[in-house]
C-alpha cells in the first residue's frame, strides 16, 4: 500500500540575519557553497512540473501558474537584503539534506522517498514535498505530510496555518502531484515543520556532502530529531483536532503520528538509534514550544 506524508522543514537562519554568516570561518563558507550546488541539483532534477500536466489540466491553468511561480521568483532575485538571499540558500541546503537522507540513508524508515512538489505548491501552499511511504503493514491506500522549508521568524506563522487549516476543517491540496502512474490533485495534506538549528546543518553539511560514510549516515542522530519533530506534532494536532471535534481530521492526524511512531520505535529498538545530544537543537526547542501554545488553545 502506498502512504503519502507530506512535511515542512524549517530554517533557523533569518532571524539571525547576516550574524550566522559573519560567525561561519571561510571552510564553513565554502562547504555551504557546495552544499547548495549539491542541493539545488537533488531538488531541481526531481521537482515535479507543471508542464507534465498538460493534457490532464487546462492550458490556460498551467499557464497561469508557471507565470506566478516566475513572478514571485523574479521577486526574490530583486531582493536585495542579504540576510534574507543567505536564509533562502541554507533553506536549499536543508531540504537538500532532507531528500538526499531519506532516498540514500533511509531516514525515514524502509520503503519511504521523498517527493519534490512543484514549484506551484511549494510557493502557493507552503509545501515543499511529500513523503511517501510503502507499506505492506496498514490498510490506507494514500498518507500524506507536507513539509515546508521555512525560516525561523515565520515558524510562529506557519503554526497559525495549520491550526487555521484544523479550526476550519480543511486540510491543504497539492494542485501538481505525480506518483507512479497517478497524476492530478493530492487532497487532504497534514502539515508538520522539521528543522535543525545552524551548527548542526553545518555538520549535516559535513557529514553528507564533505566526507559521507553511508553505513555511519544510516545511523546518524539526526533522523531521529526529525521523526521526533514529526511525532509530537503529528499527535499534538490530532488532540486538538479532537478538541474542537473536527473527527476526519483527527484520524488523519492519527494516522500519520501512528505511521511515525512505529518508524521511530523500530530505528530506536531494533536499530539502536539514539537522539543524543541532537535533542538540545534549539529549533526542536521551539517547535516544543509552539505545541505547548496549541495545547492550551481554547
Amino acid at each position: 500500500m502506498i502512504q503519502w506524508l507530506n512535511y515542512m522543514t524549517f530554517n533557523p537562519f533569518e532571524e539571525r540575519g547576516t550574524r550566522g554568516r559573519e560567525q561561519m570561518n571561510a571552510v564553513e563558507r565554502a562547504l555551504l557553497e557546495r552544499a547548495h550546488k549539491e542541493a539545488a541539483l537533488i531538488l531541481n532534477s526531481t521537482k515535479i512540473k507543471p508542464e507534465d500536466f498538460k493534457g490532464l489540466y487546462d492550458a490556460d491553468r498551467i499557464a497561469r501558474d508557471v507565470a506566478y511561480v516566475k513572478e514571485k521568483q523574479l521577486q526574490f532575485e530583486a531582493d536585495t537584503d542579504e540576510g534574507r538571499r543567505e536564509a533562502k540558500r541554507l533553506a536549499v541546503i536543508f531540504e537538500g539534506i532532507f531528500h538526499k537522507g531519506a532516498s540514500e540513508f533511509g531516514w525515514l524508515g524502509e520503503g519511504a522517498r521523498v517527493i519534490k512538489t512543484s514549484d506551484v505548491d511549494d510557493i502557493r501552499h507552503g509545501v515543499d514535498g511529500i513523503i511517501e511511504f510503502d507499506r505492506e503493514d496498514t490498510g490506507m491506500d494514500h498518507l500524506a505530510i507536507g513539509v515546508d522549508v521555512t525560516y525561523s521568524g515565520q515558524l510562529a506563522d506557519k503554526f497559525r496555518k495549520i491550526r487555521a487549516d484544523i479550526e476550519n476543517g480543511t486540510l491543504p491540496t497539492i494542485e501538481y502531484f505525480r506518483s507512479g502512474n497517478y497524476r492530478g490533485e493530492l487532497e487532504n495534506v497534514p502539515r508538520v515543520v522539521v528543522g535543525a538549528e545552524q551548527p548542526h546543518i553545518i555538520q549535516l553539511c559535513k557529514d553528507i556532502f564533505l566526507d559521507p560514510k553511508p553505513e555511519q549516515l544510516s545511523r546518524h542522530p539526526f533522523q531521529m530529531l526529525q521523526l521526533r519533530q514529526m511525532r509530537l506534532q503529528l499527535e499534538a494536532f490530532a488532540d486538538y483536532a479532537a478538541k474542537l471535534k473536527r473527527g476526519p481530521i483527527e484520524q488523519v492526524y492519527r494516522r500519520d503520528a501512528e505511521i511515525v511512531r512505529k518508524i521511530l520505535q523500530q530505528k530506536s529498538v531494533a536499530g539502536g538509534i539514539r537522539l543524543g545530544d541532537w535533542e538540545n537543537d534549539r529549533v526542536f526547542a521551539a517547535i516544543q514550544r509552539e505545541l505547548e501554545t496549541l495545547k492550551g488553545a481554547k
